[in-house]
């Protein structure tokens, strides 16, 4: 899966950039989930999405249960806790919960929000609240919008 997280990885920051360290899981979320999907469409009878929860989804489980886990989105203070967070739940619950939006609100309306994502801040700063708005502007009622802000809320801290 190298060439297609190489090529996302060249794609996605020159769109924009997370507004601050606390979104770091949203890039890298996106990129390993997108790994995933690219395999999924050209190889659907590798059933990549099997690996997927076996190997992405269960690796942050019994690390996320621990006390000593820390929310996806961690406030960084100084440059000396950047390296802290680049770890399972940066790359694995990132992913699980990307991909938890993506079925949840289905491939056209995901694809139609991310679309609205990437025009709005190409070339800008954002965070997970943007990615959240694109979508839900054009796609969602208000009330799956608050069941997301209510799940991935809870799904984004310590040991959920």
């Amino acid at each position: 899966m190298l060439p297609s997280s190489d090529c996302k990885m060249i794609a996605l920051p020159r769109t924009g950039t997370t507004d601050w360290w606390t979104d770091l899981w949203l890039n890298e979320g996106f990129v390993s989930w997108i790994e995933y999907l690219d395999v999924d469409k050209f190889y659907p009878e590798f059933d990549i999405w099997t690996q997927f929860i076996a190997d992405t989804f269960a690796s942050f489980l019994i690390p996320d249960a621990l006390k000593s886990s820390h929310p996806i989105e961690v406030p960084i203070g100084h440059p000396t806790e950047i390296e802290e967070i680049f770890d399972e739940s940066s790359y694995s619950k990132g992913s699980s919960i990307i991909r938890m939006l993506h079925d949840y609100i289905g491939d056209d309306a995901f694809r139609k929000g991310l679309h609205n994502y990437l025009k709005e801040y190409s070339y800008k700063k954002y965070n997970y609240a943007c990615l959240r708005e694109a979508i839900a502007n054009k796609i969602l009622s208000p009330q799956d919008l608050l069941m997301i802000q209510d799940d991935v809320a809870a799904l984004c801290n310590a040991g959920h």
